[in-house]
């Protein structure tokens, strides 16, 4: 799990929220895999991961709207 100061902590959990409030109805799968994509993008910052570089990531990240949409939009294959 990703160590963060509760400044950074504060800020994804507001970035996450709007996301979910973007959509209505934002599945939590979605969620879910926005909140590892931004996980994975702040595992090269210093540990904990302060708020000044939870902005960081989350500037580059964009309008999460735009990744859940992208997301939604992937065809998913049938598992076999």
């Amino acid at each position: 799990m990703l160590n963060l100061t509760p400044e950074a902590q504060a800020k994804l959990e507001k970035y996450l929220h709007r996301a979910g409030l973007s959509l209505r109805e934002a599945e939590d799968e979605v969620i879910r895999e926005l909140r590892e994509h931004i996980e994975r993008a702040s595992e090269s910052k210093s540990q904990p991961v302060s708020g000044r570089d939870m902005d960081a990531v989350l500037q580059e990240m964009g309008d999460a709207s735009h990744f859940i949409m992208a997301r939604r939009d992937t065809p998913r294959h049938a598992k076999g």
